[in-house]
């Protein structure tokens, strides 16, 4: 612009402009002001459209996100929001009381969400109630007092909450859990537990799921029990802790009048003393049923299968037989379970394994968890009740229970097979997962010794490149191995091998697509980088007398990996609205290693 005025030679110099042109230069002078006053008015104009357009631009991103709120998530109708408000609800367990969990939290977020939680008794209707432990010592120290105070008070708050969440759940048909969590139950002060169960057996015509684990007080309380008063109750679990010296908890289970509730269909018994064919149990109706004896009571082979009998309509079975009885009738008679398809059982005693399966008979069953003995003498007749099953697709077992060839005859036997897993504890099952207490029931009696799942296995379930010989199960999709002696190289093989079988019968099978490894003595874990990429449901661990090495989930190709020193991993009690931290104990120490 200064290159175009007709004075630029003077510019940056020290001349004096001449007289006859100083009148030139301020008309020039008065035309730039007049072009810049021209300029800022347009900027001004400009300026002033542009507010225009920001103020019109923030109106409409308003009435935008106004009207986005009106479609938004948390915009919904009442019906569509209390069915959220009920999906928030704990799966495995029933509702704990605790402000930072379902369904309280969800009355903290604001005024309508409140009203809504409150106003919907169904989420008020499951209850976990976890019981203080409030055991005093002989010679309790000053801190034993404290804690004691602490605990009572506590308790007192437990007591009001439960008549308030009992209060909001209107008349719904309720699921509650009374959960002692002291070490030893039965040194446990009952005077704290009682009265919480007499609350809720005060709603007892309300009751549709109960699962109570504690001392031997509560068999009082529950055995006075109207069964008449307990129309709606179908789910049952109870574990009750007895010590040893005392001798009349027997009597006390004849009269247990809860376990006569006319329409239980899925029932778990724990820790009792009783022949279970001498409660008055309506049988007939179950339709899942656990049992566990206490280490006084061994349940029999000849009781069990009396009460299999009375269970026609069974769809899940868990039991554990210690010992057999001398006088069981030879043979006896048949036990026809014909809708199972669950069956989870552990027999101590080799000689009972014969007799089992060759009076059972359970045509439709789907999965077979079979943890005990070792399977010498009663290989037949298992092959045999196998034959019987039209099509078995999940079974777990000991690997202790099973040489390699008796084992190969069983797979052989089921060939529609798609989950294969070696396991050194009881499985549970989609009803007994829910109940929280089964969580891990009952160990095989084998030693870590003869838990392996070798090459030679590996090997059998492998299909070969050259040729078209059978190989075990063909329609594996996942396996899951405790303590596998094969090494990483021969795991990728496996999968490999899998995979082109399954691509060359043009679909026909399926994919080998989920495994869960724990290898011992096996450290190299670069094999693993050749899995296929879309290999992704798999977790590996690596075993060692040092060390113990996990690897996390597979992600693509990369492995999360943890080092820890040998140290026996004792979680802390999982008991809902508890700290779940795990506290690493050093097995020469027992000092505390977190």
């Amino acid at each position: 612009m200064t290159d175009a005025s007709p004075f630029a030679a003077h510019f940056e110099t020290n001349s004096v402009p001449l007289d006859h042109e100083i009148p030139g230069i301020k008309d020039y002078i008065a035309t730039c002001k007049d072009k810049s006053a021209a300029i800022d008015a347009e900027i001004a104009r400009l300026h002033s459209a542009l507010d225009e357009l920001n103020f019109k631009s923030n109106e409409l991103r308003e009435t935008i996100n106004l009207h986005q709120g009106l479609i938004s998530p948390l915009r919904r109708n009442l019906d569509i929001l209390q069915e959220i408000f009920l999906h928030c609800l704990p799966t495995e367990h029933d509702s704990v009381i605790s402000a930072r969990e379902a369904p309280v939290v969800l009355s903290h977020v604001c005024r309508s969400w409140r009203q809504m939680a409150l106003s919907t008794p169904r989420l008020w209707s499951s209850i976990y109630i976890s019981v203080p432990n409030v055991f005093l010592s002989q010679n309790p120290s000053e801190m034993d007092h404290l804690s004691y105070e602490w605990t009572q008070e506590r308790w007192v708050t437990i007591l009001e909450a439960i008549d308030i969440w009992l209060s909001r759940s209107g008349t719904c048909p309720l699921s509650v859990t009374v959960f002692d969590p002291s070490e030893v139950a039965y040194y446990q002060d009952n005077r704290w537990i009682s009265p919480i169960l007499e609350k809720v057996m005060a709603n007892s015509t309300r009751l549709q799921r109960l699962v109570v684990h504690g001392a031997e007080d509560l068999l009082s309380v529950l055995g006075d029990l109207n069964p008449s008063n307990l129309p709606l109750l179908e789910d049952l679990v109870v574990e009750i802790s007895v010590p040893p010296w005392q001798t009349d908890a027997e009597t006390i289970w004849e009269r247990f009048g809860i376990l006569s509730a006319p329409n239980i269909r899925r029932l778990c018994l724990r820790r009792f003393r009783r022949d279970p064919s001498m409660i008055p149990i309506v049988w007939a109706g179950l339709t899942h049923l656990s049992l566990e004896s206490s280490h006084q009571y061994n349940a029999n082979l000849d009781n069990s299968l009396e009460i299999l009998r009375q269970c026609p309509r069974l769809f899940s079975l868990q039991i554990r037989i210690e010992m057999r009885k001398i006088n069981i009738p030879q043979p006896p008679h048949p036990v026809f379970l014909p809708h199972l398809l669950l069956l989870s059982v552990i027999i101590n005693d080799e000689d009972d394994i014969p007799l089992f399966f060759e009076t059972l008979h359970a045509p439709s069953l789907r999965e077979l968890i079979f943890l005990g003995s070792t399977l010498l003498v009663g290989i037949n007749s298992l092959l045999k009740f196998l034959s019987q099953i039209q099509a078995l697709r999940r079974f777990t077992f000991h690997p202790g229970c099973f040489d390699l060839q008796p084992l190969g005859k069983v797979l052989e036997a089921c060939p529609h097979i798609v989950s294969l897993r070696s396991s050194l504890q009881f499985t549970d099952n989609a009803f007994w997962s829910t109940t929280r207490l089964p969580d891990s029931v009952w160990e095989g009696t084998m030693t870590e010794q003869d838990c392996q799942f070798g090459s030679a296995l590996l090997k059998r379930l492998t299909p070969s490149d050259i040729t078209d010989d059978d190989y075990l199960c063909p329609r594996l999709t996942s396996l899951e191995v405790k303590r596998g002696t094969f090494s990483p190289r021969e795991f990728v093989n496996f999968v490999l091998a899998r995979d082109r079988k399954a691509h060359n019968t043009g679909g026909q099978l399926p994919r080998f697509r989920k495994s869960r490894i724990e290898f011992k003595n096996h450290w190299d874990s670069s094999p693993l980088n050749q899995l296929p990429e879309d290999f992704t449901e798999v977790s590996f661990s690596f075993l060692s007398k040092g060390f113990n090495k996990k690897y996390g989930v597979r992600n693509g190709l990369d492995y999360q990996m943890k080092l820890y020193p040998r140290f026996s991993r004792t979680p802390a009690p999982k008991t809902p609205g508890y700290d779940h931290r795990l506290f690493y104990i050093d097995d020469e120490t027992g000092e505390n290693c977190l």
